[in-house]
Parts: C-alpha cells; structure tokens; sequence
C-alpha cells in the first residue's frame, strides 16, 4: 500500500511541476500560481513520507538511465512549451545559456557518477 501511495504521490509532483511550468509559459491562463506550488510542496512531502525503500535493486546502469530520462524529460517539458507559443515569464528559455550549462552539467555529472559505480558481475 505504502509503495503505490508513494508512485501517486510522486506522479502528482511530476504533474504538479509541469503545470507550474505551463502556468509559468502561459500566464494568461487565469490560474494562480500558488496553487502550483502549494501543490508541489504538498505532494513532495506526502512522497517522502511514504517513501518505500526495503532494499535497492536498481543497478548502476538503471540509475544511469533514469537521471537521463529526466534530465530529457524536462527538457521535453520546456521544448513543448515554447513551440506551443508560451513565453516563460521567468526567464527559462531555450535561448538561455544557463539552461544549456545546466542540461550539459547534469548529463555529465550522470556519466561521472555511472562511471565511478564498480562494475557488475
């Protein structure tokens, strides 16, 4: 139970953060942010609490890989929303340079991090 309350809840985030990124794209929505972020904050801790961990079977290589997919997917999250016509009011941007020292950055400290795992068996 407690491990399917925790995917919920860590969907719920996951959607949660997209919509403040499409409230942040298209202002004009009406919505107020603060229910984004009340959201996040409140589905952020509900996954910690619930967090379910008896023991890991996630390999190096799995870790490796799901730090790309997010990496990619928020990427995709930003990419779609600029060619929807949004403009961030934030400043995130696929023209900002720190964006793409952040994306590079974190793709590469994966590949350090997966590299510097012991090899498996």
């Amino acid at each position: 139970m407690k491990k399917t309350l925790n995917k919920l809840f860590l969907s719920l985030t996951i959607l949660s953060f997209i919509f403040m990124a499409v409230l942040d794209f298209f202002p004009s929505l009406g919505i107020s942010p603060k229910a984004a972020v009340i959201g996040v904050v409140v589905f952020v801790i509900l996954t910690a609490v619930t967090e379910y961990r008896p023991y890991t079977t996630a390999t190096p290589k799995k870790r490796f890989r799901q730090s790309l997919l997010i990496t990619h997917a928020i990427l995709a999250v930003l990419i779609l929303l600029t060619l929807a016509g949004g403009q961030s009011q934030s400043g995130i941007s696929l023209s900002n340079p720190l964006l793409w020292v952040l994306y590079f950055f974190s793709v590469f400290a994966s590949y350090i991090r997966y590299k510097k795992q012991p090899t498996e068996a």
